[in-house]
């Protein structure tokens, strides 16, 4: 198997079932054999490629950037631990086991001891989850729909995960809910506990704190406290100061957001990067324009330019969508995963274009493999009525070059949506498929929607759909029934027994 650059966009994993029934002493997975072949491969894309062959958890430490390492080497079923023990030779990391996954860290610096974690039946439940360049509480969002748990973030932490990191790039498959959480938790930076029957993601170093002698967000201009903007943004320029400064500025609220937006254009790159967090949380639509130039701007560093890109989604700026449909083809996974991000954040406002250039994108026979394939990914994360008809037209195309990739892209859409309406498709899709993996990605899209695994094979889907469809599309308006209270004479409700008010 060889990785290239524009092969690598087409790099999905295939996350396949466990083995319904397992041994008493599992086998040793990091002798599980592996095949691949990769040439100045980007680390990222070989830790895929890897979770893809092997189902192995590896998280590459948040202090790594696994863009920027290459690897160059071949593996003919060699047990995976040989393989990764030369992956870690050429790019100079280190390996632990911690929390369910192999970590892949900077030697010396690992994730430490295990913790000790509570057990119960909702922690200790096995998830297979896909997180690709996903905001954290967007992928906190999904995992509450998909585990009996509930998963609070309080505002300490939407603060800090917002300055410090926009999204996590984590595959999981079959990992217990309790390791994944400590994943989530650390890749951004953040702390999480057990408070009775809820995991609470916090602020580091908050445990036990009620008060939180940080600056308090406001968002109102009414509210938000007085600062010196420009002394502030003096305090951004200085690697002693940047923190506490982008912090203020941040909790300053809309008042900065263009003085700040203004001071873009002749910062250095971890001034601009600090700029556009301050910005990530205050600025919106009117302060896209100088965001827009960064973002383009091909000589600017990649981390300035990701940033910019992960900005322009957490302002939700329509003016943006155009660039940012055109950068689903960018060279730089990077810059073409944040776009596909920064689109989603957008919402139905990018739809419309997006769309456009899809279906003009996918009637030619090569070329523009970004839009066409992100496209549909993008469609599947917005999940309006529109995306899902275009994911569903883009299931059924048998002709041309496209047809099989097409399919199985539309495939992994239609399981971002969530929707249990589309159950039904995907079983017919699969009941006519004959392409295996297109089946595969198929399958794995039911799981995602229903919690069920019965692998690619749509005679048992076909049943479990049979015996579960009026439970599964049931209205569940029931649970919301309002409480009826009898009205007085005057029409306002009698809330005690008696008639009385």
């Amino acid at each position: 198997m060889r990785i290239s650059r524009l092969g690598s966009l087409l790099a999905l994993p295939i996350l396949a079932a466990a083995p319904a029934a397992r041994a008493q002493a599992e086998p040793d997975p990091l002798k599980t054999p592996f095949s691949g072949s990769f040439n100045g491969t980007r680390l990222s894309l070989v830790v895929k490629a890897v979770h893809e062959g092997t189902k192995l958890n590896v998280v590459v430490d948040p202090s790594v950037d696994a863009d920027a390492l290459t690897v160059t080497a071949a593996a003919t079923q060699t047990p995976v631990g040989t393989f990764l023990a030369e992956v870690e030779r050429q790019t100079s990391l280190a390996r632990t086991a911690w929390c369910g996954a192999v970590v892949l860290h900077p030697a010396g610096k690992g994730p430490g001891a295990e913790p000790r974690l509570p057990s119960s039946a909702a922690l200790d439940a096995r998830v297979t989850m896909d997180f690709t360049g996903t905001p954290l509480l967007f992928a906190l969002e999904r995992l509450r729909s998909r585990s009996n748990m509930t998963i609070e973030v309080t505002a300490r932490a939407r603060a800090d995960a917002q300055a410090r990191v926009a999204s996590v790039n984590l595959l999981v498959n079959r990992m217990q809910l309790k390791h994944l959480l400590s994943h989530l938790a650390r890749l951004s930076g953040l702390e999480w506990r057990v408070d009775g029957d809820r995991a609470v993601f916090d602020a580091p170093g908050a445990a036990g704190r009620s008060v939180d002698a940080r600056p308090v967000e406001l968002q109102g201009e009414e509210l938000a406290p007085r600062v010196d903007v420009a002394k502030l943004l003096v305090e951004l320029r200085s690697p002693a100061t940047r923190d506490g400064a982008r912090r203020q500025l941040g909790a300053a609220g809309k008042p900065v957001a263009a003085p700040v937006a203004a001071a873009l254009g002749d910062m250095d790159p971890p001034t601009t990067i600090a700029a556009l967090q301050v910005l990530q949380q205050v600025g919106g639509p009117a302060q896209a324009t100088p965001v827009l130039a960064l973002f383009r701007d091909q000589e600017r560093p990649l981390d300035v330019r990701t940033e910019a890109g992960q900005t322009l989604g957490a302002m939700r700026a329509p003016a943006a969508v155009p660039a940012l449909i055109d950068a689903l083809d960018d060279a730089w996974f990077r810059i073409a995963e944040t776009a596909r991000v920064a689109l989603v954040q957008i919402g139905e406002p990018a739809v419309a274009p997006l769309a456009a250039r899809f279906e003009q994108a996918a009637a030619q026979a090569r070329g523009n493999d970004g839009v066409v394939y992100r496209s549909l990914l993008v469609f599947g994360s917005i999940g309006s009525e529109r995306c899902k008809r275009l994911l569903l037209g883009a299931l059924k195309t048998t002709q041309g070059p496209r047809a099989v990739a097409l399919r199985h892209h539309a495939a992994i859409g239609l399981g971002f949506t969530q929707d249990p309406k589309m159950i039904e498709p995907l079983i017919q899709a699969m009941e006519g498929e004959r392409e295996f993996r297109v089946t595969t990605y198929i399958a794995r899209s039911l799981a995602w929607i229903t919690d069920e695994d019965h692998g690619p094979q749509p005679a048992r889907w076909r049943s479990w759909w049979t015996a579960n469809r009026d439970r599964i599309l049931q209205p569940k308006d029931d649970l919301y029934e309002p409480l009826e209270l009898p009205l007085g004479p005057d029409g306002l409700p009698l809330l005690e027994p008696g008639g009385k008010r």
